[in-house]
């Protein structure tokens, strides 16, 4: 579907912190919040966030870091059922709700997760239908989940304009990359979704 195709281009670039060029027409830097909002507490900002005009429509899209212990507790109190001792990432599917110019997600609107974690020593993704109650998980990655992670998100939605909040660790509080086993690219099921999810738009 080409709305999603272009929505994770422009994702991709975002999330890679290249957000150069982000006054083009159809996309724009809004100086407003994002926030989660889980429990009746805010528990992550972001101070600005990217809106994304795809023909009629608009996408948000943002993303902050936070603390090993808060981004544990975000997804804990979302999963309720699992417990991840070591995640690096998050990314929630949303429906996109503006509020006076500020983005508000609070438990409703997530939709699905995906959570990136280390479980013995071995990089893992879990792809989780809230609404469906499904999980996908999927092992032996390489460590290209910025891109590849995401992808499979976009395409596994059931959301006709998905929004997207993404949570990543500090950078003091990631494991060494040393004590982390990655496969190979050409073991990885994630990349090779996204290198032929770009073949087949190429």
């Amino acid at each position: 579907m080409i709305n999603k195709f272009l929505f994770v281009l422009i994702t991709l670039v975002f999330l890679s912190c290249n957000i150069n060029g982000a006054q083009q027409s159809n996309r724009k830097l809004i100086n407003s919040k994002a926030q989660l909002i889980l429990s009746k507490d805010t528990l992550a900002t972001a101070k600005s966030f990217l809106k994304v005009k795809i023909g009629e429509d608009s996408v948000a899209i943002a993303s902050v870091f936070v603390s090993k212990r808060k981004c544990d507790f975000i997804v804990n109190d979302l999963l309720v059922n699992f417990n991840y001792s070591t995640i690096i990432a998050t990314d929630f599917c949303v429906e996109y709700k503006e509020q006076n110019n500020n983005w508000l997600i609070d438990k409703a609107d997530i939709k699905n997760v995906g959570v990136y974690y280390v479980d013995n020593d071995s990089l893992k993704f879990d792809f989780h239908d809230l609404k469906a109650n499904r999980l996908l998980t999927f092992s032996n990655l390489s460590g290209a989940y910025c891109d590849a992670s995401i992808v499979l998100l976009m395409e596994e939605t059931q959301i006709k304009m998905p929004a997207l909040f993404g949570i990543r660790l500090k950078k003091k509080d990631l494991p060494k990359e040393s004590d982390v086993i990655k496969s190979k690219k050409s073991e990885d099921v994630l990349y090779k979704r996204w290198r032929d999810f770009y073949e087949k738009h190429n």
